[in-house]
This record gives C-alpha cells, structure tokens and sequence, in this order.
C-alpha cells in the first residue's frame, strides 16, 4: 500500500497540478484533467463502503494470525494474495484491493476520449493478453496505452476513509478477537459484502446512463425494413436487465445469467440470418456486435461459474480455490459493465445508420429477470398461508424460510451461513410470523428439549436496544420471562426458544443469549426477502 500511494504522489506531482492538495476531501478534483468525466457520487458512496469492508477483513485477518494454530494457517494464502496483488491480478490469482480496483473502474468508465463514441467496443476488441500487459505504475493498469499516471478524482476521500475505517474495524473486532470461529465467520460475511459491492460499483457504471430509459430500447422503430436493428436492441436490452437486478440480487442473477444471455444471442443470430443480415464483414457494425454479442455470453458464463465456484470453495474451507474464482469474479463483473457499455455503441451506430425515429405507439416490453420460484403457489398475504417450495424451504407471505438441522453453531457463524446463502437470520414483524416460525421449527426439528433457533437480533451496540439487522428497532417483541436479562454483560443475541420446562410448562418465547449460548440445543434458521429459488 505504501509504496502505491507513493507511485500515485509521484505520478501526480509530474502529470498535472490539478490534483494538488485540497482542502475539502469531499470534493471532487476541479478541474478536472481532459478526458475525465465527473465521478458519479452513487459510485463513490459504494466505493466508500467498499473500503470499510476491506479494513474490516484487515482486522479480520490481522485477529485470525493473532489467534494461532489451524485458523492462522489457513489465512497464510489471503496474505500472500494482499502482498502479490499485481501477480494475482495477472494470473487470476484473486481479487485486487479496493485501490487497484478503483483505479482500474475509474480508467475503463471515467477516463477515455469524449470524442470517441466507439472508445468501449475498440478496447474490447482489439484486448491484449494480460501476459502483453504493459503497466508501468502501480494502481491504474495501461493495457490500452492510456495516460495511468493521472490520480483518478476522490482518490484522497478515499484513502482518508480507508485510515478512519481501519480504527473502527480493529476496535469492532477486539469484541471477538479470542474467539477463532466467530473471526471465519465474520470473515465470511465480509466476503458476501465485498462480492456485492463489486457487482454494484461495476454495474453502477452502467446504470447511472439509465440506458434502458432511451427510447431505442423503449420503443420500436418506425417504418419497415427496421427488424434487424430491432433484434440487436432487444439483445442489448436483455444484457440491461442483467446490470439492473445484478445491483439487488446478485445470486439470483448469477443464476439465471448464463441461459438468458446464451438464449438471446441464439435468438439474434437465428432473426438475423432470416433477415439476410451480412454480419461476416469485419469492417462493419454488424460484425462488431456480433462480436460483442459473443463476448458478453463467454463473460456471462465466467460469471455464474465464477460466483457459483467461489461460494462453493468457501463452504468447503478451500482458500485458494476460492481466492482464485473471487478473483475471476471481480474481473468478470467490470468486463460484462464494459461489455453493455460497448453493445449500446454499436447498437446506437446501427440507430444511427438507419436513421432511426422510436414509434412512440409501440412501447417495447421491458426484458426482466424474473426470479418467482417454480410451482409454488402465492402466500395469503392477509393471513398465515404457507407452502413448501422445491428447496425444502417454506413460503410465507411473500417471503421463504427453512429451518436447519445442524445445531451448535454460534451466532455469528449462524449468520454468515444465511448470508452466503443470499439470506438473512430471521426477523420477526409480528405474533403470526412468531408463530408460524415455532410451528416450522417444531416440524422440521420435533419437540426437543432445551431447544432454540437463532433469530437477526443483536443488542450489542446499544445494550437494552434491541434491533433487527438492517438497524431497525423491535416494533413487536415475545420475551419469556425474566428475558432480557443481559447476564454478564454478554447476552446480547436473540434465541427463539420453544420446549417444555419443569413440571410440562411450555416455553414458546424469546430469550437473550451469548454468541455461543450455553443452555441450550441451538438450530438455525434463514429467511428470505423475495421468493427466488436457492
């Protein structure tokens, strides 16, 4: 890191003086140097939250080799990635920092010719191997040949988030620093949130054009003879609707990815050769997005296999592998935004070429990835309905449950399992949703004794304010009784309990409990918020 922002001071001192120091961090480098466009403030909040997530899996690990033993071996490869990122980044080796990656997203989207309106679809197609690569600083890489030693704007914001988040991380990690599982678990979490906000920083790129509110992608063209420039446009809208679900549900667009696209590009080749379209010429439009078609549909691909590889390698405690398909992951993400951006210049040339008016009395339908699962009948949203879907899990007003049946794991670990699942631990809005869950936990797991469930609660930042997990404070609440006690100032999480006690009194109620828990028979359960398969 060190020796990055060295290169980068340097590089600055010689390149220009417009990012000389400023005295508000917080505003954008004015002005800024020719070819860059202004940064969009959605992308340097993410950005900024990205920065937080990686000082926190800094004190992470930095806890985790602190601890000793099997759990410090284990981390031996991700330090070897942080101190190699440059190797890494070359041979697929893992992700590259929040910098590098900041560097490389404001080059590729914020950094290129105004003039050039084909700037994208040349540099995807005429892409060196990263083996011909010739970076000559750190930060920013030049496979293109562009002027890397410009200092991309916020990048000052950024490192003074990077310094006071590290602070903040060491001290939130001291909570658990002697307890191994708890770090892995942590760790785990961390990772899902990085994985997300790569695909929300790459997409945004995207998004901010609002591409799809263009009325070449709204509407049908005028007149006849206009099919093929038709069939491209449906392509490319289909490739959108991928960057706009991507941003909210990453799993369940990873998912269902790689037969859209694949299907779509099938359709335009299948439309195109009806249509007589001569698409083998290499000089023309037609042949570059055609090219470009292909080349979202292998970069799709990388990205189910990728994202799918990667949360596998991680239940499996496989360090390396998935270090190495994070990596692949990262790079895909930015690669398909690049991609969409490229489509849509070729797609605008093909408007271009035909002179294309939208026919505002024929509004296109909107490509979307639908993620309703399959055979499952819809939730009575008034009342306590419920149904099984394929997975096991079970519907309820609109959202899935499933219970586990692994006991003993502790809260946090509890919590990064539904997260790498694409959930979350159970909340709880009312008594019919607390029923519905004693009821689930009872047929999946039977009427055991000392038996609970951890639920998405925590009073740990506030002791006796207790909230849910997206920060929101208890609107309903079933505690037993005597419950909350905070015994020893450590029970701060929420355990659904639901046995018989001495003399056949039955406890149906909650309870605050340790990270551990020491009583009890603790199970799992996860929730989620729309009803997608997993």
């Amino acid at each position: 890191m060190t020796r990055f922002i060295l290169a980068v001071l340097i590089g600055v001192a010689l390149s220009s003086s417009v990012y000389a120091q400023r005295s508000d961090p917080f505003a954008p480098a004015q002005p800024l140097a020719d070819g860059w466009e202004k940064m969009d403030e959605r992308l340097i909040f993410l950005m900024v939250r990205l920065v937080d997530v990686e000082a926190n899996l800094d004190a992470v690990d930095a806890a985790i080799a602190k601890s000793g033993g099997r759990a410090a071996s284990a981390k031996s490869a991700a330090n070897r990635a942080e101190a190699g990122s440059d190797r890494m980044d070359r041979r697929a080796g893992g992700p590259v920092r929040w910098d590098k990656f900041y560097g490389r997203t404001a080059e590729k989207f914020f950094y290129h010719p105004t003039d050039n309106h084909t700037y994208h679809t040349q540099t995807i197609l005429s892409q060196q191997s990263p083996s011909n690569d010739n970076q000559t600083a750190p930060g920013v890489p030049s496979r293109q040949g562009l002027p890397v030693h410009q200092r991309p704007p916020q990048f000052d914001y950024m490192y003074r988030a990077n310094e006071n988040a590290k602070e903040r991380a060491t001290a939130e990690v001291a909570k658990i620093a002697n307890k191994v599982d708890a770090l892995a678990a942590r760790r785990a979490e961390l990772e899902l949130d990085q994985s997300k906000l790569w695909c929300e920083v790459a997409f945004r790129v995207v998004s901010r054009n609002d591409l799809n509110r263009q009325p070449l992608y709204r509407f049908a063209p005028k007149g006849t003879g206009n099919e093929d420039l038709l069939a491209a446009t449906t392509f490319v809208t289909t490739a959108l609707s991928i960057v706009e679900s991507g941003e909210s549900d990453q799993s369940g667009t990873f998912r269902q990815i790689k037969p859209m696209i694949s299907k779509a590009r099938k359709d335009l080749s299948d439309q195109w050769l009806r249509l007589g379209v001569k698409y083998q010429d290499e000089s023309s439009n037609e042949w570059r997005f055609a090219a470009l078609a292909r080349y979202v549909e292998d970069v799709s691909s990388n990205l189910s296999d990728s994202y799918a590889v990667s949360l596998d390698s991680a239940r499996n405690s496989d360090a390396d592998r998935r270090d190495m398909y994070r990596g692949l992951l990262q790079k895909s993400l930015v690669q398909y935004a690049e991609a969409v951006l490229a489509l849509n210049e070729m797609a605008t040339e093909l408007a271009n070429a035909k002179s294309f008016e939208p026919d505002l009395q024929k509004e296109l339908q909107a490509t979307k990835v639908s993620f309703s699962p399959k055979n499952v009948e819809p939730a009575n949203a008034s009342g306590g309905a419920h149904n099984e879907n394929p997975n096991g899990s079970t519907l309820f007003r609109g959202h899935r449950y499933k219970v586990f049946r692994e006991a003993g794991l502790d809260w946090m670990t509890a919590k990064s399992r539904c997260s790498a699942m694409g959930g979350h631990l159970v909340t709880m809005s009312d008594e019919q949703e607390n029923q519905f869950m004693i009821e689930l936990a009872t047929k999946t797991l039977g009427d055991i004794n000392n038996t609970g469930i951890w639920l998405g609660a925590t009073d740990e930042r506030n002791e006796g304010q207790w909230e849910w997990l997206d920060g929101t404070p208890f609107k309903y609440s079933n505690w037993n009784e005597g419950s909350p006690n905070g015994k020893d100032k450590e029970n701060h999480l929420l355990l659904l309990l639901y046995f018989r006690g001495p003399q056949g009194k039955e406890v149906r109620g909650w309870a605050d409990q340790p990270m551990a828990g020491k009583i009890h028979v603790i199970y799992y359960a996860c929730e989620w918020d729309s009803m997608s398969d997993d």
